[in-house]
């Protein structure tokens, strides 16, 4: 697993949705259709380009001690990581995009939690 360096004093990284739009067609995607993976950075890379990369793509980019989170729909991630990433496969890897393969180990994708289901 990589090691996530933060710098004191670096601004945050750029997060989408980018636009109110965007932002409350996310808000109101069926629970189902919201995908989360997290992003394991290599050791020594502190990450603000690679976040900053997701949100303009228009996930959420959330810091976490291993790399960060990302989030969006599930359109979000088709686009994004094409048919090898396809979030409905029983695979939980996602292909690392090539522009950011210096930077991250690995993507590996999570299922949300879901709070509403009966026990």
């Amino acid at each position: 697993m990589g090691v996530v360096i933060l710098l004191a004093g670096c601004e945050p990284a750029e997060q989408g949705p980018s636009n109110e739009a965007e932002s409350a067609q996310m808000q109101m995607t069926d629970p189902s259709e919201f995908v989360e993976a997290l992003v394991i950075l290599k050791e020594g890379v502190d990450g603000e380009c690679c976040q900053s990369w997701f949100g303009k793509q228009g996930f959420q980019a959330i810091p976490m001690r291993a790399g960060f989170l990302i989030a969006g729909t599930r359109a979000q991630f088709d686009k994004t990581f094409g048919p090898e990433g396809d979030v409905r496969s029983k695979r939980h890897k996602l292909p690392v995009p090539q522009e950011l393969d210096e930077f991250i180990a690995e993507i590996a994708r999570r299922e949300p939690p879901n709070y509403n289901r009966k026990q």
